[in-house]
């Protein structure tokens, strides 16, 4: 196993001769790794063995559907604080008036957002460890379509990966500062009469 990317170098040179001394006691044949060992990466998108997958396209699909799955949401958030905050633009003026600058309203939409994202970060991370808990075993059932001949035992850290849920927080985290950013701009550069007016 590679402990890290500087390994794969003398993996594949050691494959290499592995396999140059297992053809060398073959006589009318020849084994061919054609480009493997593999990355895990490339091993889950190569689709057949002669052909190398584009790993430059592949991952500009992913970088593609992360934008649109961060962009889309962000719209509809950032419309939902922007009426929540038309709102409270009578607070904001009166904030502005005993003298709060325009980056300490922006500070302070932002650190609402943020709070709540955590919250909501730590409730969901709850939830998918009572679900992993009391449905786990139901969700890997014995079936026929997996070759298995009876459930496997699914542990709740089997589901749960430190990664993938610091991952997914910082997704939230990027879509929080997307979707309040603009709407706590605007929200700062509201004159105090005009927000005051509109009380």
């Amino acid at each position: 196993l590679a402990r890290s990317k500087n390994d794969f170098a003398a993996i594949r040179k050691e494959c290499e001769q592995l396999r140059l001394k297992y053809n060398a006691g073959l006589k009318d044949e020849e084994i061919a790794y054609r480009d493997q060992p593999d990355t895990q990466e490339v091993s889950a998108l190569r689709k057949w063995a002669n052909g190398s997958p584009d790993i430059k396209a592949e991952r500009n699909k992913r970088l593609l559907v992360y934008a649109i799955l961060l962009i889309i949401p962000a719209i509809n958030l950032s419309s939902m604080t922007q009426s929540r905050l038309r709102q409270r633009v009578a607070e904001i003026g009166v904030r502005r008036s005993f003298g709060s600058t325009r980056g300490n309203i922006m500070w302070q939409v932002l650190a609402e957002n943020l709070v709540l994202t955590c919250i909501a970060g730590l409730v969901g991370l709850l939830f998918c460890v009572l679900f992993a808990l009391a449905f786990g075993s139901t969700l890997f059932s014995a079936s026929t379509l997996m070759l298995l001949n009876e459930a496997p035992t699914v542990d709740v850290m089997m589901l749960m990966h430190t990664s993938t849920f610091g991952y997914a927080l910082l997704f939230c985290l990027i879509l929080n500062l997307l979707s309040a950013g603009i709407p706590a701009w605007k929200a700062s550069r509201v004159s105090i009469t005009d927000a005051l007016s509109n009380q």
